[in-house]
């Protein structure tokens, strides 16, 4: 049986590495690490390779205050809902963007996802890795 710990370990933090853990995680270093955490950072990734940014380029061009050198995490969860999902629909169509957006907000349609590991894993193959199946460039 797998537990919810089985895909995960827990990062080390950087301010660059913050951007990718999931942002119940952000302060609590201490907490357990669960697998939806790694989908979150998944679709990180997925809007990286949808844009052919970093989240570093991302975050520099997201900040509008000449005053700072990062804008806060809270702005990055704001601006990766707000903008730059939207954005990956934009440019990659609507199933990558929904693929990702299914990664960053946790939702799979089954809120016992959550605390039963082998149901996410069936919802992932379902929603994420058959749905990118069907994504042609």
């Amino acid at each position: 049986m797998i537990d919810s710990t089985s895909l995960s370990s827990k990062p080390g933090v950087t301010p660059d590495s913050a951007r990718y853990t999931h942002p119940k995680y952000w302060g609590h270093v201490d907490a357990r690490f669960e697998a939806l955490y790694d989908i979150y950072s998944l679709g990180i990734v997925l809007i990286e390779i949808a844009l052919w940014k970093t989240t570093k380029t991302m975050a520099e061009k997201l900040n509008r205050d000449p005053t700072r050198t990062e804008i806060s995490l809270a702005e990055w969860r704001d601006a990766v809902e707000k903008d730059l999902i939207p954005e990956v629909e934009r440019r990659a169509g609507r199933i990558y963007g929904d693929v990702v957006r299914r990664c960053v907000t946790g939702d799979f349609g089954d809120a016992a996802c959550r605390s039963d590991v082998g149901r996410l894993l069936k919802a992932f193959d379902r929603e994420v890795v058959a749905k990118l199946e069907k994504c042609y460039a």
